[in-house]
C-alpha cells in the first residue's frame, strides 16, 4: 500500500486512536517485576505431602435429603486449566463410609479446584457447575473421554445415563453427544450434532472414550462402550471432531473407521479407555506412515494412520514386536509416552510379575524394554514431570497381595531405568485404587485424589485429595521465569520466543522443557506430553527455539517450565503452541528508530512490510484481498528481542509479522486495557543520566542513540528472504503511528530518496540500523555493530 492514510485508512484511525487515547501510557516508569518472592517459594519442601482435605457439596443443586455439612464428593477426572486451576468431576453422595456398591450415589458434579485454596486440612466445601446434559436427562460426565483443545476449551466426549440409579436393576449407558467447557466463561456448552459409527441399536453411544489431540488442531476420539458391562458392547470407533467446525455451524464429526473395521486389540478393558498416543515422529510400517499408536485390553500396540484416503484394510497395522512383554495384558494399567521418546506401561493385570513393571516401547526401534518397580499397582496413576522423570503412586491390591505399599510414591528415571521408593503418605492408612487421579500442578507440585480403598467400592471412592511436593524441590532453588504476559504465544517451527530468567544454571539439554496441561482419569492422562526446548542465554535472558512441527507439539496449552541443573523446575509459564508458517531462512538482527515528539501517556506503534501497490506493480503479486481480510504476502516475518519493558511487553507477545494490519490474531496481549495498534516500540534517550536503561528496563538510555529524547527504538530479528531484495541487500518500509491522550496518529507520507521503488514510507534495510523522523524524508542506515 502507498500510504495507510489514505481510502479506507482515514476512516478507520481517527476512531482507533480515539479508542487508543487514554489507555496508551508512555513507558517512563520501570517495569513491574512480577516473580515470586524467596518466601512464596520457601513453603515447597521436596517429597512432603500437604494435610488431607475432605470435599462436600454443601450448596443448594441438591437440597432434597442433603446431609449435615453437604454431600460427600468423590474425585475422580481432572483437567488442568492454564490459569492454574483445575476442573474435576466426580460424584456427589449420601454416605462419607461404607456406602456399598451403589448405596448412596446422588449423581455426577463437577467443579473448578483452586489449588492455592486447599486448606491446611479439613473441609473444602465446592460450588458445582452445570453440566449442559441433554434436555430431560439427568446424563453425567462421569466416565467421558476429556482433553483441552487446541483454543483452550475442554472437549468432553460422551458420559453415562444411569437406569435405577442405587437398585439391583441399575444400567449404565453410553452417550451419543459432547459437552465443550469454556474456562473463560466457567460453563459448559453441548454439542447438539451426535457422535458416530458404534454398534448397531446404540449408534454413537461412547462410556470410556478417549480424545486425543492431533497436529492439525482436530480431535481424535477412539473407542469406548455403548452400555455397562460386557466386552460385547465394546464401541471400537474412531472419529474426529473439528472444533473450527463447531464454531462454523458446521457438521463438526467425520468418521476415520467404524467399529467393524478397528482391530479387535483396540478395544478397552472393561470400566478402561483405550491408551492412545500421537507419536512426535512417523514410523513407516507396510509403506504407510503412522502417526497414533494404541494399546487396548490385550497389551498390543497398534499402529494407525488417519490420512482421509487411506483404504480400511490398510489403515491399521501391528507395532513390530508390539506385544507387551511375556503376553502381559494392557486393561487397568497406567500409560504415558515419556521423555524418551517410548511408550510406558505400568502395572494392571492379574499377574502379579506384570502389576509391578514397568515396560517401555521405543518405537523408533521396535522394542522393549522392562524394569521391576517392587511395588504391585492395579490402576496406578502416572505423571510426567518437567525434570524428565515420572511420578507413579496410587493403585490397588484388589486383594492380590501384591509386593509393596501403594501409598508409596516411586520416581522413575527413564534416562538410567532406576526406580526410587519415597515414603508413603502419612497419617493415613488407605489406598487409592480404582478412579484414583494424579495431575502435575502449574507450580510443579502434583494433586492426587479420590480412588477406592478398603472403606467401599465403586460409588464409595474417597471424598478426599491432598497435594504431593515431588523430591527435586529439595535439591536447590527454583529458576525463576519472568513474563509479563499471561499466555504466550508459540509457533511451531517459527520466531524464537524470548523470556527472561533469574536465578539457578539451567539444564544444558532439558533446562527449558514444554508440558501439556494434564487431562487424567482411571490411570490414564488424554492429555500428556514432555517436550525439550532447545535455547541460548545471553545475559538475564532466554531466546527459546518453538517445537519443529505440530506432530512434536500438538496446538494447543503448555506450561513452560525451566529446570535447573539440580533438576528443580520453575513455576509453568503458559504457552500456547500453534501451526506456524515455513522456517524462517535469512534471519538477521535488525534496529529501527523513528523520532517522534511525544508526552507522557503516548505510545508508538508502527506497520510496514511491502508496499502492495509496488508489489502488484514490480512483481505482480497480490497483496490485497477484495474483502478486505489480511493477505500477509507483503508482509515480514520478524521476532522481538527486547521483552524487558513490562508496558510494551504484552503488545509484543504474539506479534510475528511486519505487516499493515495491525494485531494480530495471536497478538492478543493487553497493556493498560488496550490491545496493540500494530508492532510496538521502545521509548529511548541519549541522556545516560536517566535512571532507567534499555539494557536493564527496555526503555531509557540507549548508547545507540545519537539523536536525543523520543527516538523510539525497535529492536528485532527479521527474515530478509521476504524482504525485497536487490542482490545481497533487503528492504522493507515502515510507517509510525503515535496513540495516546491528543496523539496526531499516523505520520504523513515521506518521499525517501535512494530507495530501490517509489513509495510513501519510510524505506529500510535488513539487518542494519536505520534511523527515522516522523515526517521526514531523510533516513541515516549504519552497519549495525558486531
Amino acid at each position: 500500500m502507498t500510504s495507510p492514510s489514505s481510502g479506507l485508512y482515514s476512516i478507520l484511525l481517527p476512531v482507533l486512536a480515539g479508542v487508543l487515547g487514554a489507555a496508551c501510557i508512555e513507558a517512563a516508569h520501570g517495569p513491574v517485576d512480577e516473580r515470586e518472592t524467596g518466601s512464596q517459594r520457601s513453603a515447597l519442601v521436596g517429597n512432603s505431602w500437604g494435610p488431607l482435605v475432605e470435599l462436600r457439596d454443601n450448596s443448594n443443586t441438591y437440597s432434597a435429603n442433603k446431609p449435615l455439612g453437604g454431600w460427600w464428593v468423590a474425585p475422580i477426572h481432572a483437567t488442568l486449566l492454564t490459569s492454574g486451576k483445575v476442573l474435576i468431576t466426580g460424584w456427589d453422595r449420601r454416605d462419607r463410609d461404607h456406602c456399598g456398591e451403589h448405596g448412596s450415589r446422588l449423581t455426577g458434579t463437577t467443579f473448578v479446584l483452586d489449588p492455592n485454596a486447599i486448606p491446611a486440612g479439613g473441609t473444602l466445601n465446592l460450588q458445582p457447575l452445570a453440566e449442559a446434559q441433554a434436555p430431560g436427562t439427568s446424563d453425567v460426565l462421569y466416565c467421558s473421554g476429556h482433553s483441552p483443545m487446541s483454543d483452550g476449551r475442554v472437549l468432553f466426549t460422551g458420559g453415562a445415563r444411569y437406569e435405577h440409579l442405587g437398585d439391583h436393576n441399575e444400567l449404565e449407558l453410553g452417550l451419543d453427544y459432547a459437552r465443550v467447557f469454556s474456562p473463560q466463561t466457567t460453563s459448559f456448552a453441548r454439542v447438539t450434532s451426535p457422535m458416530l459409527g458404534g454398534l448397531s441399536g446404540l449408534e454413537g453411544k461412547a462410556w470410556y472414550p478417549t480424545n486425543t489431540r492431533l497436529p492439525d488442531g482436530r480431535m481424535l476420539v477412539v473407542g469406548g462402550f455403548a452400555r455397562c458391562c460386557d466386552g460385547n458392547y465394546a464401541n471400537r470407533t474412531l472419529q474426529i471432531f473439528d472444533p473450527r467446525a463447531l464454531d462454523e455451524n458446521r457438521m463438526p464429526w467425520s468418521l476415520v473407521a467404524s467399529h467393524d473395521a478397528v482391530p479387535w486389540e483396540v478395544g478397552p478393558g472393561l470400566r478402561d479407555y483405550v491408551h492412545t498416543v500421537l507419536l512426535p515422529q512417523t514410523v513407516r510400517v507396510d509403506g504407510l506412515d503412522r502417526s497414533v499408536a494404541f494399546m487396548g485390553a490385550h497389551g498390543r500396540i497398534v499402529y494407525g494412520n488417519l490420512e482421509a484416503n487411506v483404504s480400511t484394510d490398510r489403515r491399521f497395522v501391528y507395532a513390530p514386536g508390539g506385544q507387551r512383554p511375556f503376553g502381559a495384558a494392557g486393561w487397568d494399567t497406567t500409560a504415558a509416552l515419556i521423555s524418551t521418546g517410548e511408550i510406558m506401561t505400568m502395572g494392571g493385570t492379574d499377574n502379579n510379575d506384570a502389576a509391578q513393571r514397568v515396560d517401555l516401547y521405543q518405537p523408533a526401534t521396535s522394542s522393549w524394554r522392562s524394569i521391576d518397580t517392587g511395588i504391585g499397582r492395579r490402576n496406578a496413576s502416572s505423571v510426567l514431570l518437567p525434570d524428565g522423570t515420572v511420578l507413579l503412586v496410587n493403585g490397588g491390591n484388589d486383594e492380590r497381595n501384591y509386593a509393596g505399599d501403594r501409598r508409596s510414591v516411586q520416581i522413575l528415571d527413564p534416562q538410567t531405568g532406576g526406580i526410587t521408593t519415597l515414603a508413603p503418605w502419612p497419617d493415613d492408612n488407605l489406598e487409592r485404587g480404582y478412579h484414583n487421579f494424579a495431575i502435575l500442578l502449574k507450580d510443579g507440585r502434583v494433586l492426587i485424589g479420590g480412588g477406592i480403598s478398603a472403606i467401599g467400592g465403586i460409588g464409595c471412592e474417597r471424598p478426599d485429595l491432598r497435594v504431593y511436593n515431588p523430591p527435586y524441590f529439595s535439591k536447590g532453588a527454583q529458576p525463576v521465569a519472568s513474563n509479563a504476559q499471561a499466555l504466550i504465544n508459540m509457533q511451531t517451527s517459527g520466531a524464537p520466543v524470548r523470556l527472561r530468567y533469574s536465578g539457578e544454571t539451567l539444564k544444558a539439554a532439558g533446562g527449558v522443557v514444554l508440558l501439556a496441561t494434564g487431562s487424567t482419569t482411571h490411570s490414564f492422562d488424554q492429555n500428556q506430553r514432555f517436550i525439550r526446548l532447545t535455547y541460548t542465554k545471553q545475559g538475564d535472558e532466554l531466546t527459546i527455539t518453538p517445537p519443529a512441527n505440530t506432530l512434536e507439539a500438538p496446538p494447543g496449552d503448555y506450561l513452560l517450565f525451566l529446570v535447573s541443573q539440580a533438576g528443580v523446575p520453575s513455576t509453568g509459564t503458559p504457552v500456547r503452541v500453534q501451526q506456524g508458517a515455513p522456517p524462517l531462512s535469512d534471519v538477521r538482527r535488525t534496529v529501527v528508530f523513528i523520532r517522534g515528539q511525544t508526552v507522557s501517556g503516548q505510545d508508538m506503534f508502527i506497520r510496514g512490510g511491502l508496499d502492495h501497490d509496488a508489489m502488484l506493480r514490480i512483481k505482480g503479486i497480490n497483496c490485497t484481498n477484495a474483502d478486505g481480510s489480511p493477505n500477509y504476502r507483503c508482509a515480514i516475518p520478524l521476532t522481538h528481542r527486547n521483552l524487558r519493558n513490562t508496558t510494551t511487553s504484552p503488545w509484543k507477545q504474539g506479534d510475528s509479522l511486519l505487516d499493515w494490519y495491525g494485531p494480530e490474531s495471536a497478538q492478543t496481549g493487553i497493556s493498560h486495557g488496550i490491545r496493540a495498534a500494530g508492532t510496538a516500540l521502545d521509548w529511548t534517550t541519549n541522556d545516560s543520566r536517566n535512571p532507567f536503561k534499555v539494557a536493564i528496563d527496555g526503555f531509557g538510555f540507549e548508547p545507540r542513540n545519537d539523536v536525543g529524547d523520543h527516538l523510539w527504538m525497535l529492536d528485532m530479528d527479521m527474515d530478509c528472504a521476504r524482504g525485497f531484495t536487490v542482490g545481497s541487500d533487503s528492504f522493507f518500509e515502515v510507517k509510525s503511528f503515535i496513540a495516546g491522550p491528543g496523539a496526531p496518529g499516523w505520520e504523513p507520507d515521506v518521499r525517501q530518496t535512494g530507495t530501490p521503488y517509489a513509495t510513501g514510507n519510510h524505506v529500510g534495510k535488513c539487518g542494519m540500523i536505520n534511523i527515522f523522523s516522523r515526517g521526514s524524508n531523510e533516513a541515516r542506515i549504519l552497519a549495525l555493530p558486531q
